[in-house]
């Protein structure tokens, strides 16, 4: 009655290869993750001693109130106020805005201890005797209908091109996480990444022709939106630009985005503007979205997925819409690939955002990498193409 059953389908048949993940699993280097978690509590015992020294005693950096408290013994304030109350915020970003030795030196313990209890200390619990790590993943654990994974969840393994803090240490060691994972003997691992799939969504739904183009003639999208936001498409404003067009999907207003980019909030403002005048289909959709939700009370995707959304939430509509596709598109890569390994011993071991992680033998490299690219490059349900990068 509500068009589902093509969905339910897919799903049912998701189940059955997702099984066969968990049970297959990820081969981890266990001497690797223990040098590695010695390495990063050396680097975090160091940093906690300069934050101790700073302050002049010793906290639990993981404890707000003993963070503030630590702030106040040096008589520092956060700048930014929380709306309901008008009292100083001690938010992530708003100790970020101070700028003090403190903060810098806390952001970094943070980011070490993050690594190490989150990610060395995880594999190393949930690890079986093989060195093997088994997840599950989760169907139903977001109303996008995008996959979870839990104990331990790998889906949390950060890419090195979404590190923020370039050129540090903390990018390095974040780096070599990828290098727990490991493949069994006579194979290897094999990366294949949807190439901006968001974006692309993004494009078709607003039936926005200029952006279409551009991912058929493998343009560069967010040198497109720098150029149009600020007439410079170099390093900072390619990236700016990259912000920009996040922050449209997820529904970010003009005063969130501003901090993403550096800027104002008038500034933000006049670049979201040029961003619309470039782009007009994109903003028209954006409206057509929230009319949606106020007239009907819900989105549905093109594989019948529904979000119901009052006009109060409407501006989540827009990242519904496009991470439900994203969703929909990358469970229906996971059952196709999989189907072509009846005939084949490569596995395919996780989804990570939009990325799958292959275990091929060395043997079966040139028949099955083809055959898993074309699969995945294949556009179901969508009128944009699909580019995916191996590695």
């Amino acid at each position: 009655e509500r068009g589902l059953t093509e969905l339910l389908a897919l799903e049912k048949r998701l189940t059955q290869a997702l099984f066969k993940m968990e049970v297959y699993g990820f081969q981890l280097d266990k001497d690797y993750i223990i040098k590695e978690r010695e390495n990063v509590q050396r680097l975090l015992d160091k940093k906690l001693e300069e934050i101790y020294n700073i302050v002049g005693k010793r906290f639990e950096i993981a404890k707000l109130d003993e963070v503030i408290d630590a702030f106040k013994t040096l008589k520092l304030e956060s700048p930014i106020k929380t709306p309901k109350t008008n009292k100083p915020s001690w938010a992530k970003k708003a100790l970020q805005s101070i700028d003090h030795p403190l903060t810098h030196t806390l952001e970094q313990a943070r980011t070490l201890h993050k690594i190490k209890a989150s990610y060395y200390d995880n594999f190393l619990d949930f690890m079986d005797k093989d060195n093997v790590i088994h997840c599950s993943f989760h169907q139903a654990g977001a109303r996008s209908g995008r996959l979870s994974a839990a104990n331990p969840n790998l889906q949390n393994i950060i890419k090195r091109e979404d590190i923020t803090f370039k050129g540090t240490v903390e990018e390095e060691l974040f780096g070599k996480v990828r290098g727990a994972f490991i493949p069994r003997p006579g194979s290897f691992l094999l990366s294949v990444d949807a190439s901006q799939i968001e974006v692309r969504i993004m494009a078709d739904y607003a039936q926005e022709k200029s952006l279409i183009d551009a991912f058929r003639y493998g343009l560069d999208v967010h040198s497109m939106t720098a150029m149009a936001a600020y007439g410079d498409s170099s390093g900072y404003f390619r990236d700016a630009g990259k912000q920009i067009v996040f922050g449209l999907l997820f529904g970010l207003s003009v005063a969130n985005l501003a901090p993403r980019i550096n800027s104002t909030k008038q500034e933000a403002q006049i670049l979201m503007d040029r961003f619309f005048t470039r782009f007009p289909n994109a903003k028209s959709f954006m409206r057509d979205v929230k009319r949606v939700c106020v007239s009907r009370g819900y989105l549905k995707n093109r594989w019948g997925r529904r979000r119901y959304l009052t006009e109060q939430f409407a501006y989540r509509g827009v990242n519904f819409l496009v991470q439900s596709m994203a969703a929909e598109w990358m469970k229906s890569c996971i059952v196709r690939v999989t189907d072509l390994f009846t005939s084949f011993q490569t596995k395919l071991l996780l989804t990570v955002h939009d990325e799958l992680i292959f275990e091929v033998p060395y043997g079966e490299a040139t028949k099955i990498i083809p055959l898993i690219v074309a699969e995945m490059e294949k556009p179901e349900r969508l009128n944009v193409p699909i580019k995916c990068d191996v590695s």
